[in-house]
């Protein structure tokens, strides 16, 4: 089968204007998305201020060695799908969470994940998933597994 690499790049500063708080995204500008391509490797990539910075709707993907900064609105990394890993990620500063998981036997581990109202959100539903091993720093809250049923509204302590 087919497969794909998104290798050392630098990807910063794309914004959507309508896009100014979660509740009002209808759409987001996005650093990378990767979207129904199964087996495609996200490594060594550079992010800063994208609304959404790693967005993976695929399985058997791996996000790994990352570094992704102020993703204001949304998410630093998300992962939606089956089998996929978020390993060796740097998150730091993302409006909802760094990381979000909806999927079934994904690996959120070793990741470095800092200044979120959530750390690693873990979609209701979702089984077999694996969050170890990972650095957390001025979180409102770590890990919400299962997430709640709405969308949170806390700021990191200043």
């Amino acid at each position: 089968g087919a497969s794909g690499q998104v290798l050392s790049n630098i990807i910063s500063n794309n914004e959507w204007q309508p896009c100014t708080d979660a509740n009002t995204c209808a759409t987001a500008a996005t650093g990378i998305l990767v979207l129904d391509s199964d087996g495609v490797t996200v490594s060594e990539n550079t992010l800063n201020s994208n609304q959404l910075s790693i967005y993976v709707q695929a399985n058997g993907a791996v996000v790994g060695q990352n570094e992704v900064f102020n993703s204001p609105i949304l998410d630093g990394i998300s992962l939606i799908g089956n089998n996929n890993s978020a390993t060796q990620n740097r998150v730091v500063h993302s409006g909802q969470a760094d990381i979000v998981v909806d999927g079934n036997n994904n690996q959120v581990t070793g990741n470095e994940i800092v200044d979120a109202p959530v750390g690693i959100w873990k979609v209701t539903g979702s089984t077999g998933t694996v969050i170890s091993g990972n650095t957390f720093f001025a979180n409102f809250v770590e890990v919400q597994d299962p997430a709640a049923n709405r969308i949170l509204h806390v700021q990191p302590r200043q």
